[in-house]
Parts: C-alpha cells; sequence; structure tokens
C-alpha cells in the first residue's frame, strides 16, 4: 500500500485479486480516510472483453492468439485459486457500494516488446508446472504460446488494468 497524502490511500495494483475477500480490505481501508480523500485501487480484469480488447492491439495473428489463450488460462487458475480474476471491472461498483462519492474508472492496456523481461513471460516462466497441472494449458499450448511471443518484434499487451478511485464524503 503506498500513501500519496494525510488523507489519500492507494493500494499496489494487482493485489486485491487474490484475495479470497477483497470487500473486506476495502472496509478497512476506509476509516483511515478522512473527509474528502481519496481510495484509488488498480486491478486487473481478465474478462473475456477485456482480453479480447487487448488482443486486438498485439502485433501479430499468432501473438494476438498467444495473448488470449495465456490471460484466458491464467484467469482460470486465478478462479482455481479462489482469485477474483475480473476484480478490475467490478471496482466502480464495489466503491459505490462501500459509500465513496465521485467514483471514477479508467481502462489501461499497457503493449511492450515481448522477451525476457514481459509480464506473460515471466508468468509463464514462473507457472508453467502450475498451469499444467491444474489443466489450463497442455505441453502443446505453453510451445506454442512462447514460440509466438518470441516471434521477432512482437508486441504484446499486458492484462488490462482498471483504475477506480472515489472520494469519501463528509457525512461517513
Amino acid at each position: 500500500m503506498i500513501w500519496t497524502s494525510a488523507n489519500s490511500i492507494s493500494s499496489t495494483p494487482a493485489v486485491l485479486e487474490h484475495l479470497r475477500d477483497p470487500v473486506s480490505v476495502i472496509d478497512r481501508l476506509l476509516p483511515l480516510l478522512a473527509p474528502g480523500g481519496q481510495l484509488l485501487i488498480e486491478d486487473h480484469d481478465f474478462s473475456e472483453p477485456a482480453v479480447t480488447a487487448g488482443a486486438h492491439l498485439a502485433s501479430s495473428p499468432a501473438v494476438a492468439d498467444a495473448y488470449a489463450r495465456f490471460y484466458t488460462a491464467s484467469s482460470q487458475l486465478l478462479e482455481l485459486t479462489g482469485a477474483h480474476p475480473t476484480l478490475g471491472r467490478e471496482l466502480a461498483p464495489l466503491l459505490v457500494g462501500s459509500g465513496l462519492d465521485e467514483v471514477g474508472t479508467q481502462l489501461r492496456i499497457t503493449v511492450s516488446p515481448t522477451g525476457s523481461g514481459d509480464l506473460c513471460s515471466l508468468s509463464l516462466l514462473a507457472l508453467e508446472e502450475t498451469f499444467r497441472e491444474a489443466g489450463v494449458l497442455t505441453e502443446r499450448d505453453i510451445a506454442s504460446i512462447r514460440k509466438a511471443i518470441d516471434e521477432p518484434g512482437a508486441r504484446l499487451p499486458a492484462p488490462p488494468i482498471v483504475a477506480a478511485w472515489g472520494t469519501l464524503g463528509a457525512r461517513r
């Protein structure tokens, strides 16, 4: 968690989606805000529409297919662990439901060259065995994804991130 001022809090990106009860964390953060303080939360949206939008930004059809298969499998893996892969798209309603005012959102998809440092390559390297054991990617899927993201000049979108923020009113 990053404190940005005396009455505003920003949570680190992609944290709440991994928790079984992200609403309880939001509820525990609200008392830390002074009236007029803002809460900013950023998390991924691995929903099918968001993944489809990201795939359109890939550098080639092969990379787009690899992107869609990898992030769909990532979503399935998150669900198997009890996490919330579509939490990003649910953030605004959660903040409104918690009583915050002036709730806003922004969707961000970053596109960068692939290689040893991009999120997909690093995640695939770290979680390859877990993907196979969970049955969400086969060895053939993994080889195909690796081949696509290793294309010279490949550009791969990161998973969509939704930023949502709201202001604590004086009434609360």
